[in-house]
């Protein structure tokens, strides 16, 4: 049988992509709990974890408390569970209003990687 790549593990039991970027979308506070509401940009795979979608925990909160149960990318998790997958915290500005789009690219240590990028619609731009 053949190893999956060490990789796939975060993302096929914790529901979250290694190295990725969420967005933090709000804080809560259920049940004694801190908890932290992420998106996946990518609109798709969520936490699997307590506080998830389909955590039991949920059961203990009021029915009209608990988030919709749909594969949208938006999920909570505790905040000691995001201290310990999460290792850096990058504040930027957004509004709802932003059209996004984005590529993935990697940097090595020691890498210097250059973009040149051609603006052709007026607008405010934040990179």
């Amino acid at each position: 049988m053949k190893e999956k790549p060490v990789e796939l593990f975060p993302v096929e039991y914790f529901g979250l992509y290694p190295s990725y970027c969420y967005t933090v979308i709000g804080v809560a506070e259920y049940s004694g709990e801190t908890l932290v509401r992420l998106r996946n940009p990518k609109g798709v795979l969520e936490w699997k974890g307590d506080w998830g979608d389909l955590s039991e925990k949920w059961k203990t909160i009021a029915p009209e408390f608990r988030p919709e149960v749909k594969d949208d990318g938006i999920f909570y998790m505790a905040f000691h569970e995001f201290a310990n997958f999460f290792n850096d915290v990058t504040i930027n500005y957004y509004d709802d209003s932003f059209i996004h789009t984005a590529f993935k690219d990697r940097i090595y240590r020691g890498d210097i990687n250059m973009y040149e990028l051609t603006i052709t619609v007026p607008g405010e731009y934040f990179f």
